[in-house]
């Protein structure tokens, strides 16, 4: 009997603590308002965390997408280029043989003027 009693009065004090919080909690002060603005910096603080996490990954993703716009650029420039070159190396070409054939003309049609003052 002593036992439910002890045990009785435990629990009306625990009881007690309990409501005494409550009403701590529903009723705003500076005491209480510490472990609030703890909580909230805490909320706060995580998601700006989360926040500057996703936007280095989006940095990652738009530098690694400029990177690869790039690269496919410089490729294409590349190309081009050796295009270009390959046609200006065959232009030059022609008009080497061209102007040589002209010259090898020139010099037969003159050959035959050109005798006569040998």
């Amino acid at each position: 009997m002593q036992n439910a009693e002890s045990k009785v009065i435990q629990l009306s004090a625990e009881l007690a603590e309990v409501k005494r919080q409550l009403a701590q909690s529903n009723r705003p002060s500076f005491a209480n308002l510490g472990a609030r603005a703890q909580q909230i910096l805490r909320s706060a603080e995580a998601a700006s965390t989360d926040m500057i996490a996703q936007a280095k990954e989006d940095e990652e993703q738009r530098v690694s997408a400029a990177q690869a716009h790039v690269k496919s650029i410089v490729q294409e420039a590349q190309v081009q280029a050796h295009q270009l070159l390959e046609s200006v190396q065959i232009k030059v070409s022609s008009l080497f043989e061209q102007s040589e054939a002209r010259a090898i003309q020139i010099v037969e049609e003159a050959e035959p003027n050109a005798q006569g003052y040998y």
